[in-house]
């Protein structure tokens, strides 16, 4: 899964948890050096009432609400609703009130073909399928990311390790196979075990880093 993430006000945040923004825009070059066409929103992974789900900073495990989606000439406008049972949820709202989380983000797969490139190194998407809309306090989530690497030079089991995955934005399925295959990646079976704690490989943490950086 892909996630974009966009400088995007959220606007009319009312007391029941009610809230509307932009969750792509159309047209425009992102700092990714993608451009989002009009219409290429094909496929939408709703709820079972046609609704799309609303994540915490793409946090598969803290969903947060559901909403409309309405795909308009500028982009894909969200007409969302807080779970305020939901204590993360009311956490949220507190904070979009007070203009603390104020963006939206969005976490979607190319479709196959579904991108071009042009001359210039701009890739074109055109045909993406939408997981979720997340709210942000940033344009750009990185600091999330940076705290997942470094949490990996704590991992002792595969848990540890699926979780971090998890965090940098791996799927669960995607998390769980390259969890259970980490012992087995170059440099990794060379590693000392001490105290029966299993030590991350200096070629692992290379790779976090670089998934960390990716957008």
């Amino acid at each position: 899964m892909i996630h974009k993430h966009y400088p995007m006000e959220v606007k009319d945040v009312g007391e029941s948890g009610a809230f509307e923004g932009l969750a792509s825009v159309y047209g425009n070059t992102d700092l990714g050096g993608d451009i989002v066409v009009a219409g290429a929103f094909k496929q939408f992974m709703y709820t079972a009432d046609q609704q799309i789900r609303i994540l915490d900073s793409h946090n598969m495990r803290a969903p947060i609400g559901k909403g409309k989606i309405v795909d308009t000439h500028m982009g894909l406008a969200l007409k969302g609703q807080l779970n305020l049972k939901v204590s993360r949820a009311r956490d949220v709202h507190e904070l979009m009130k007070d203009g603390i989380i104020s963006g939206l983000s969005i976490g979607f797969d190319v479709l196959p073909n579904g991108s071009e490139i042009r001359e210039d190194g701009v890739r074109l998407l055109k045909e993406l399928k939408l997981w979720e809309v997340s709210t942000t306090a940033f344009p750009m989530n990185e600091a999330a990311q940076i705290n997942a690497v470094k949490s990996a030079q704590q991992i002792t089991n595969i848990r540890e390790y699926e979780s971090v995955l998890r965090e940098l934005g791996f799927s669960k399925t995607q998390a769980q196979i390259l969890a259970r295959a980490y012992k087995d990646l170059p440099g990794q079976r060379d590693v000392d075990e001490k105290a029966g704690e299993r030590q991350v490989s200096p070629d692992i943490l290379d790779f976090l880093e670089r998934m960390a950086k990716v957008d």
